[in-house]
């Protein structure tokens, strides 16, 4: 099937049929990882994708929407495991912006967001939804986020 021999050492252990590897033989002459590059490129040698880390921001505030939330999760777990913050007494489904950030960022999608995972609170599907549309079209006056924030504190 390929044209790669397990490489034989003296004391008889069979490493990968690319010489560079060094790991042991595992299938068809090749390590685990040389032999996944077979099924999947249809060639050992083939180059591993790099992850670009400009695309693909994990530290510090040049962070994605989902990055965003991602921290929100790795911080306060599942929005599952809370109540709704709003008072409604069921299961909190989604954490929700509180649009409580004085340095919110904006999506393409025109969403805000915020890199802290303190300006969250985990929100009812339909809390979630009627709160975001209230604060879409809110006007001034006290932000309902920083109500949920005081009626999580007490």
């Amino acid at each position: 099937m390929n044209d790669y021999s397990p490489i034989v050492t003296a004391d008889g252990r069979k490493l990968c049929g690319i010489e560079s590897c060094g790991r042991p033989h595992r299938v068809r002459g090749l390590c685990l990882a040389h032999g996944q590059r077979v099924r999947v490129h249809g060639d050992p040698q083939a180059d591993k994708p790099l992850r670009s880390h400009s695309s693909r921001p994990w530290k510090g505030d040049d962070v994605s929407y989902v990055g965003a939330h991602n921290r929100v999760t790795r911080e306060h777990g599942k929005a599952a495991e809370w109540k709704c913050a709003c008072g409604c007494g069921r299961q909190a489904t989604d954490w929700a912006y509180l649009g409580t950030d004085p340095a919110a960022k904006v999506d393409e999608t025109a969403c805000l967001y915020s890199v802290s995972p303190d300006h969250y609170a985990p929100l009812a599907k339909s809390c979630h939804r009627r709160f975001d549309a209230w604060q879409a079209q809110r006007r001034t006056g006290v932000p309902l986020g920083a109500a949920i924030i005081e009626a999580m504190a007490a």
